[in-house]
């Protein structure tokens, strides 16, 4: 879910340390959060919570995509 293909962060000069510390803000930002939900007594319902953190995860991407796109644009 949080590695793009290789291309990718060719790309973008994203190297194996960044991809890696990407991957781990994701996990453990996500573990966090479950985490936290259990220990407060799981009172959510864990298929709503599963789809807010999906739809969170990937609302996030997209924000970064379009904030890179943006800079990239103004730079011309």
């Amino acid at each position: 879910m949080f590695r793009h293909p290789a291309e990718f962060y060719q790309a973008k000069n994203v190297d194996d340390k960044e991809q890696d510390i990407y991957a781990r803000f994701f996990a453990y930002g996500l573990t966090g959060v479950i985490v936290d939900w259990a220990l407060k007594g799981m009172k959510e319902n864990e298929d709503d919570l599963a789809v807010l953190l999906q739809k969170m995860t990937l609302q996030t991407e997209e924000l970064g995509h379009e904030i890179y796109m943006y800079k990239r644009n103004t730079k011309n």
